[in-house]
């Protein structure tokens, strides 16, 4: 069987109290799959340089921030391992560098650059070349990687450079491929790997790979003593030095790897078997290592440089779990990784000091502390539940002494406050009424003294103070109860019936600048030192949005303003020179709970006691800093009221009692502030320099911002802000313990988004930082293409324009060509209608022998042809030769017809010489008036006249035949046909107003019509525009 051996990577680390430290598992948070951890089985831990924490496990990379792990795993986009069983992890050169099961691995996480590292090998023994138990990075940036069939050296770009194969692709399936385990880098810049030929060198300068190295180094072949079938469990422990479990059970050899210089120390016997080739050392300082056990938990290994001697004492740590990895991050912090999660150190910090009473007086448990207060050397604590009373050493906080006062009846020994009446006594508060006590020899017993009221030992103490002339004054369990004890007069004086002390209950009570007692409960009253009374009641605080009476008086400052607490937490401020109060801190801006304790002023701040922890109020700026558990405050109730507090002005202490627990802390808020995590910001997943301009095209105008924190030992108060600092309104969009911010859709331009990392409990200062973001416009948006869309639009305008242009004027000439070839068309249909109309009186006249009349009509109808025909050639014609046209028409026609009268009538306001008129418009009206307009054998009269009214021309022809409607009824009963002279005016008129864009009309209406009728007849009313010129009708 060959030698099986690991080696651990060597951290040196500046941290020199851990090795005399106990690792107890409840001082340490474990993190598992439920967390956000990959897989439960860790097998590397390490720290980059922005703070991280990276952890390799069996499935899958891990960063931890303190809050959440971000998981990589083989197919991550943004990290893709060449395989998610990492074997080893280590950080080297501002990378990480991993081992897995297939191939090798460096991430670069300041350019995120990630580079994979597969041995070239026949697919038969690909598997096991490819198994890298572990890569180092020599001085040159090559990579050197150990895997199970040999050496192998990858410059920085993935090439290789060197090899070594110790096994041939004829050897799987008949050897065991295992050669190569742990790397070290050793002092002259050689690599050293341990292996089943003793171990090999690589020489960094030369690129070569000195393979059988045992016959230069007989010492360490010796050392080793390399059999085939022995295997020897080997370490390096940094300085060169090789560790190897001597023969002797309770021996570590160490064998100098350059110098080959051989030393040996002792360790108890019971580690060495507790070791195999799985066991691992890793340094944990320059000074202790950590040895992991074969069946769970470590070894402290301790090295004192000025010996070079290493020892250990055997004990063993961690020991219920398996450990894999032992790490200490750059604030000393451990972190331990198990084949069960993931552990990590609470480093709890000093600001508080607990004392366990319970440890000395095992009751406490079920009474509590009450109250405290120091006198020299000497500690008094009260308890609650009948506890009694505790002396304890001021210095050692041991108990000395413990009082039992129950002789003095039920309640006695349950004490709410202790305060110093004289140098030797003390007054103790108790369920039952005031108790003197002698600090020396702890004698005590009850007041006697004038003026105390009868029930004052029937009830039990609420509050005292002492005021500025030593006067006391007590409250206690009865309603409005208050007491002063006068001492130059030593005597009591009850103020319990004032008529104004109307509050409940007193359960506070402070003296303001003035001398004025102000007294707390259910509402706020104020005794007056000059009037010696109770003069003023303030029943509720007036700025508060809830209506509740509780207040609770805190401290006076200088300026005589009064600080009191509502019972919702809200802080008041109360001027009493100005009677007015002012909020200072809303509702729930403290911790869980309602105020249980408080300090008096102290350094501008108010110390106040929660249920479940303590706030530190500054009357300056208002702010208020929160502790916890983080701070090293026991996980208890608070259980001191505040009289029950004490504050130490000498050493600037103040305790206070919290159940089992005496508590104290230097009232510093100061020293109290945290160390600010490491704050960060991702853009679009690329880290972000402090003002960095972004310019993004606008294809990614969705922007996500990703906030980080590095935060370990209190990762719970992380909260995040965002604000644009372009816009109006500025104030912050708060995103509480999320850190991911997502722009959506921002606009072409300039965008200054500031982010803030901050402490939900005030303990460390804010910290911000301005990401300038410059989103490009769309190219559609772009001033070049802006000046050619203008500039194509407008040659598409023009063209179009023109193209219209040409489309408008060939659709006029065609529209007008068509228009008059419509109207003569219509012409020609009305001269043939009056032709056949006169041709037909004529042989009507020759068939009725009539020859002289048919002569007669024959002449004039040839003269009225010639005029027709001239007329028929123009479009139009002027108002006289239109009047001279009806008048030989009519002559004419009453040479056939001599049933009708006519008059034509032109207005003489008329230059009837000029005005143009269509040709032949009026003519058909007046020959349907006279053929078809006249009944059987009786006479019609037909008006004809033209007038102007509003620039227009009417020519109304009315007759006073049977009417319209009536000759169209017997047309059609005869001819079964429409007018056609009527229907062709019709269309004429509208032609001409499309063509001309006139407002022609024509109505006929039937005499019988109208209302009121006027006989019958028809009445035919043309109107046309006026025009003097034929040219203005086109």
């Amino acid at each position: 069987m060959p030698i099986r051996s690991f080696y651990i990577t060597l951290l040196i680390l500046g941290y020199t109290k851990l090795f005399s430290q106990s690792f107890d598992e409840k001082d340490f948070t474990r993190y598992t799959k439920l967390d956000g951890l990959s897989h439960n089985s860790v097998t590397g831990i390490v720290q980059d340089s922005s703070g991280y924490i990276w952890v390799s496990t069996k499935k899958g990379l891990n960063r931890f921030d303190g809050r959440s792990f971000s998981n990589f795993f083989k197919r991550t986009d943004n990290l893709p391992l060449p395989e998610n069983d990492i074997l080893y992890l280590s950080w080297q050169q501002n990378e990480i560098i991993g081992s897995t099961a297939v191939g090798a691995f460096a991430y670069n996480t300041n350019t995120r650059k990630l580079r994979s590292f597969f041995v070239p090998a026949d697919s038969t023994i690909y598997f096991w070349s490819n198994q890298v138990w572990q890569t180092l990075k020599d001085k040159s940036g090559n990579y050197v990687l150990s895997t199970k069939t040999g050496l192998y050296i990858f410059n920085g770009n993935g090439k290789l450079i060197s090899r070594y194969d110790h096994f041939s692709p004829k050897d799987a399936g008949r050897k065991e491929l295992w050669f190569g385990n742990w790397l070290a880098q050793l002092s002259d810049g050689r690599i050293f790997q341990e292996n089943n030929l003793a171990g090999s060198f690589y020489n960094y300068k030369t690129k070569k790979i000195e393979a059988h190295s045992f016959g230069k180094h007989p010492s360490l072949r010796k050392l080793l003593n390399f059999k085939t079938d022995e295997e020897r469990i080997s370490f390096y422990a940094g300085n060169d030095q090789l560790i190897i479990p001597g023969s002797e059970k309770n021996t570590l050899e160490i064998h100098n790897l350059v110098n080959g210089q051989h030393t040996s120390f002792t360790i108890p016997k019971h580690v060495i078997p507790d070791l195999d080739w799985y066991s691992k050392l890793f340094f944990i300082n320059d000074s202790v290592a950590a040895l992991t056990s074969k069946v769970g938990g470590f070894y402290l290994l301790h090295f004192a440089e000025a010996t070079n001697q290493w020892s250990s004492d055997g004990r063993k740590f961690f020991a219920g779990k398996y450990c894999t990895s032992v790490f200490t991050d750059k604030k000393n912090r451990l972190w331990i990784g198990t084949n069960d999660g993931l552990y990590k150190q609470n480093i709890r910090n000093t600001f508080f000091d607990d004392e366990d009473l319970s440890q000395q007086h095992p009751s406490i448990v079920n009474t509590g502390i009450q109250s405290v207060f120091i006198s020299q050397n000497k500690m008094f604590v009260g308890l609650r539940n009948e506890g009694g009373l505790l002396v304890l050493n001021n210095q050692t906080k041991k108990i000395e002494q413990v009082v039992d006062l129950s002789k003095h009846g039920a309640g006695s020994n349950s004490l709410n406050f202790i305060f110093q009446f004289n140098q030797d006594t003390l007054w103790l508060g108790t369920a039952k009424g005031i108790l003197w006590f002698n600090k020396n020899n702890f004698s005590n017993g009850r007041l006697n003294i004038p003026g105390q009221p009868a029930w004052f030992y029937d009830t039990k103490t609420r509050s005292f103070l002492k005021d500025s002339e030593g006067d006391l004054w007590l409250s206690f369990g009865i309603l409005n109860s208050l007491v002063q004890y006068k001492r130059s007069e030593n005597k009591f004086y009850d103020f319990t019936a004032s008529p104004l002390l109307k509050i409940t209950f007193c359960f506070s009570m402070e003296e303001d600048k003035k001398g004025n007692v102000w007294i707390a409960g259910d509402g706020l009253c104020r005794w007056n030192r000059k009037k010696n009374k109770i003069d003023t009641l303030i029943p509720y605080p007036t700025v508060i949005k809830t209506v509740t009476n509780y207040m609770r008086l805190l401290d006076c400052d200088n300026e005589n303003n009064l600080w009191l607490a509502s019972y919702d937490n809200e802080i008041i401020q109360y001027n009493t020179n100005e009677n007015k109060m002012y909020l200072r801190v809303a509702e729930n801006s403290t911790i869980d709970g309602h105020s249980v304790t408080s300090s008096d002023i102290i350094a501008d701040h108010i110390w106040l006691g929660m249920a479940n922890g303590i706030s530190a109020f500054n009357i300056k700026d208002h702010s208020i800093k929160q502790f916890n558990y983080s701070d090293g405050l026991p996980s208890a109730v608070v259980t001191s009221p505040r009289n029950g507090s004490f504050y130490d002005s000498v050493k600037n202490r103040f305790y206070f009692g919290a159940g089992q627990y005496l508590i104290s802390f230097v009232a510093d808020a100061r020293a109290a502030e945290k160390t600010v995590p490491l704050f960060s910001v991702e853009v679009m997943g690329e880290n972000q320099v402090q003002d960095q301009k972004i310019v993004l095209p606008y294809s990614k105008n969705n922007v996500e911002l990703t906030l980080n924190a590095i935060n370990f030992t209190d990762p719970e108060e992380n909260r995040f802000a965002y604000r644009f600092l372009n816009d109006k309104n500025e104030n912050w969009n708060q995103l509480n313990t999320k850190n991911v911010v997502v722009l959506s859709k921002l606009t072409p331009g300039s965008h200054h988004i500031e982010v803030k990392m901050f402490s939900v409990n005030n303990r460390w200062q804010p910290q911000t930082q301005t990401i300038h973001l410059q989103i490009k416009p769309p190219f559609w948006r772009s001033p070049y293409f802006l000046f050619l869309t203008i500039a194509a639009f407008v040659i598409l305008v023009v063209f179009l324009y023109q193209k219209r242009v040409k489309q408008i004027n060939r659709q006029a000439n065609i529209d007008k060509q068509l228009t008059q070839t419509e109207m003569k068309a219509l012409h020609a249909q009305m001269n043939p209608h009056f032709i056949f109309n006169c041709l037909n009186s004529i042989r009507e006249m020759i068939l009725n022998n009539e020859n002289e009349q048919a002569s007669l009509y024959l002449s004039k109808f040839a003269r009225l042809i010639r005029i027709t025909l001239n007329h028929s050639a123009k479009q139009f014609v002027s108002l006289t030769d239109t009047v001279d046209y009806l008048e030989r028409y009519v002559e004419m026609e009453s040479i056939r017809n001599n049933q009708f009268l006519y008059k034509i009538d032109v207005a003489k306001d008329l230059n009837a010489h000029i005005i143009m008129v269509p040709p032949m418009l009026i003519q058909p009206f007046i020959e349907n008036a006279i053929w078809h307009g006249s009944a059987q054998k009786k006479n019609i009269t037909i008006q004809i006249s033209f007038k102007q009214q509003d620039n227009q021309l009417i020519c109304i022809v009315e007759d006073d035949g049977i009417g319209i409607e009536e000759s169209l009824k017997r047309k059609k009963d005869i001819t079964h046909e429409p007018s056609v002279g009527i229907d062709n005016i019709k269309q004429r008129i509208e032609l001409l107003n499309e063509k001309y864009n006139l407002r022609s009309t024509i109505h006929i209406q039937d005499k019988l019509t109208l209302s009121p009728a006027n006989g019958t007849g028809t009445i035919v009313t043309l109107h046309l525009p006026i025009k003097t010129n034929e040219n203005l009708w086109t």
